[in-house]
């Protein structure tokens, strides 16, 4: 087994090569190709879609059991981090398409037990421990507040918890929006990837904020619709995630 590992791990040395320019144009192909593939994989994609929604449903029900809910700002934070890594699989969806094969529920699987399956589950450590950062720090914001506060009161508090999570965001963003469709794509090492996606954001910075905007939007109306819209809003945005990611750096 060591054996194994080892040659999966030496087999991961592509260096990623820099990013090309990216326009509003890139993002607007990478929408409307997105949308093709969901429509081509809509039954797997809708799968992957509900799966996300339940996971949203059973962390809805435990920040409310938790007697916490102004936690639930930090849970909408929480869905753009942890939202990539439940991505992966519809990756590779994108990705069987553009070779020519039909794209299954099982090839999606079982991507995940090729060279970047360590790799992946690293990353997917890394943002865990992120989210649960987070979710401790939004709890001590809470716990700064006084019992009874008018609105003008609670802005700076909001102001605090808002800046905090928006760091968060976007070096979860930068690291993930460039760097797990690759890790899907080639075999390429995680801290690899996740330099390349963030030169690339940086190098790049008003288009992958006019995404970073998109993203945000689809989020909003997620939960806007009671998590129900992800299940369409989720595999849609996975699917012109890895069309923007083709552009970035394949095509």
């Amino acid at each position: 087994m060591p054996q194994v590992i080892k040659k999966q791990e030496a087999a991961r040395v592509e260096t990623p090569s820099a990013a090309r320019p990216l326009s509003m144009h890139d993002i607007q192909q990478a929408i409307h190709h997105g949308w093709i593939d969901f429509r081509a994989t809509k039954a797997v994609s809708l799968l992957y879609g509900l799966v996300f929604t339940l996971a949203g449903y059973g962390m809805v029900a435990l920040t409310f059991a938790s007697d916490r809910p102004y936690l639930f700002f930090a849970l909408f934070i929480g869905a753009m981090l942890a939202g990539p890594l439940f991505a992966v699989g519809i990756y590779d969806l994108s990705r069987q398409l553009k070779k020519g094969k039909e794209p299954t529920l099982s090839h999606s699987l079982q991507a995940m037990k090729s060279g970047a399956f360590f790799d992946v589950v690293a990353l997917g450590f890394g943002l865990m421990l992120i989210m649960i950062f987070w979710m401790r720090m939004a709890s001590v914001v809470h716990a700064l507040m006084p019992e009874t506060m008018t609105v003008m009161e609670m802005i700076p508090f909001l102001m605090v918890g808002t800046v905090v999570g928006a760091i968060f965001c976007a070096v979860v963003f930068g690291i993930t929006v460039f760097g797990l469709p690759m890790m899907v794509h080639k075999p390429v090492d995680v801290v690899s990837a996740s330099v390349a996606s963030l030169k690339a954001v940086a190098d790049n910075k008003g288009v992958m904020l006019g995404w970073a905007c998109i993203v945000g939007i689809c989020t909003v109306v997620g939960f806007a619709t009671g998590l129900v819209g992800f299940i369409i809003l989720f595999p849609f945005l996975a699917h012109a995630t890895w069309h923007l990611y083709q552009r970035a750096f394949v095509i």
